[in-house]
């Protein structure tokens, strides 16, 4: 038996319940759907002219998947801070979104009284703690989702919270497309059908991949709607999989990366491509796949391609957002490690809450 259809393999290195987490991405999504009825922010936070999201890992996530989704069709401005820091840009004409799943990140923490300071139209997005307490206590909206459908845990793998609310937020305040809520849950269903742990390697692509990525480093490749679903993947092979893992996107890549494939020498061995493709990219996009692939292979370095099939931008990014977190979940496997533990993000935490 192959030992990513073993159930004694989850029972041994899954105690965490990262598997059942990752198979209830609809259910996230249709709580968040629900809660989203009730939620109200002040009419005129419609009146901002750029909407900047302060998030860090996990937090930040849905931010990258909605950036890279919509860059051709959002109007207003979309910044992602990753810092303790915030743009001089910001002012009374920005949506200053605090995005922290367990409500006591210390950097978009760090940056409310400054925020409040420029008179930013500040809301918050978390499953509670700190930060929905400090929202509240200053009359400022906050999203609270119910985390019960992610028993890991973990923020990577309660995208369906995080990334759905913040935009179905975003669609209240007509500054994003709204979600076509069947399509998106009808995508999640019928990914998490074809790559959960019921389906068999044989016909599993992410256990497939999973078992080509091991040993190796993994390149990641995307364009355009899919890039923010590539940097998702790229997060969790690294906390989930443990993997070191590498990312970029077309066209830029064929802009440089290409002449650093002859050294090391070890490139050859090393190194896995993974094609992130869509039909819906547009044709010259697909043209330079294609070559980017004669590429490697004249290069001796192996690849491997994987098609997202959904035919709209939103349907997309969910299907690759299942695809991505079973994948690596399946590499965790194979690694033999937790999937749930990221014992050096809390060592570096304890390290520095140290006087």
């Amino acid at each position: 038996m192959n030992i990513l259809d073993n159930k004694n393999t989850i029972q041994k290195y899954d105690p965490g319940r990262v598997l059942e987490s990752t198979g209830l991405l609809s259910e996230q999504i249709k709580s968040v759907r629900a809660s989203l009825e009730s939620f109200s922010l002040p009419e005129n936070y419609k009146n901002a002219k750029k909407i900047v999201l302060c998030g860090m890992g996990g937090s930040a996530l849905g931010a990258r998947l909605l950036k890279a989704a919509f860059f051709d069709s959002i109007k207003t401005p979309l910044e992602i801070v990753n810092d303790y820091r915030i743009s001089g840009a910001l002012d009374s004409s920005t949506l200053y979104i605090l995005s922290s799943y367990s409500g006591g990140t210390e950097e978009p923490l760090s940056t409310m009284e400054e925020a409040k300071r420029r008179g930013a139209k500040i809301v918050g997005l978390a499953a509670g703690g700190k930060l929905a307490e400090l929202l509240k206590k200053n009359n400022l909206p906050v999203f609270i989702f119910d985390a019960k459908n992610n028993p890991s845990g973990q923020p990577r793998l309660g995208l369906g919270y995080a990334a759905f609310a913040l935009w179905g937020i975003l669609a209240k305040l007509n500054l994003i497309a709204p979600p076509d809520w069947e399509k998106i849950l009808a995508a999640a269903k019928s990914a998490t059908k074809k790559y959960g742990f019921q389906s068999p390697a044989d016909d599993n692509c992410a256990k497939w991949l999973a078992k080509e990525m091991s040993g190796k480093i993994p390149v990641l490749v995307t364009h355009g709607f899919l890039n923010g679903s590539g940097h998702i993947f790229a997060n969790q092979i690294n906390e989930t999989g443990k993997q070191f893992v590498a990312r970029f996107t077309i066209p830029e890549l064929n802009h440089h990366l290409m002449e650093g494939l002859q050294f090391p020498k070890e490139n050859k061995k090393l190194l896995y491509f993974v094609f992130l493709e869509s039909k819906i990219y547009p044709p010259r996009i697909r043209q330079r796949f294609e070559i980017t692939k004669k590429v490697l292979a004249k290069n001796k370095i192996k690849f491997a391609s994987h098609e997202i099939t959904s035919k709209d931008a939103g349907s997309a990014i969910t299907e690759a957002l299942v695809f991505g977190s079973y994948a690596s979940f399946y590499l965790a496997m194979l690694n033999k490690v937790n999937p749930a533990k990221v014992p050096w993000v809390d060592f570096f935490k304890k390290e520095s809450g140290k006087n």
